[in-house]
């Protein structure tokens, strides 16, 4: 929620309950690259952001989900539906990090060795 909070991110009272589903974290994602492309002065904050959140959220738990539901239901359109956003996000969270320049011209990825 913290997160969500700081960039002014306001969950409709359907969703308040469950600000950890898939759904609406991915929703976040999409609102800060829109804040991104709308505001050039403060980009890199909101690359950072998406790149912090991609770290401590998704790429943290949806490989594990992919996992455990590889496990129940290979055959499943759920597993073939889990295993491409875990490829998605576990690709762009590697593609956000080598792309974020910060100040002093390095990139995220190399601030994170």
């Amino acid at each position: 929620m913290r997160f969500y909070n700081f960039f002014n991110y306001k969950l409709e009272d359907k969703f308040a309950w469950a600000p950890d589903h898939l759904s609406v974290e991915l929703e976040f994602m999409h609102f800060l690259c829109y804040l991104e492309a709308s505001d050039a002065a403060n980009a890199l904050s909101y690359q950072l952001a998406q790149a912090d959140f991609s770290a401590r959220h998704l790429v943290r738990w949806v490989p594990g989900l992919a996992n455990s539901v590889a496990n129940t239901s290979p055959d499943s359109i759920y597993y073939r539906a889990i295993d491409s956003i875990e490829k998605f996000l576990v690709a762009d969270y590697a593609w956000q990090s080598g792309t974020i320049v910060t100040e002093d011209k390095t990139t995220q990825a190399e601030a994170d060795d």
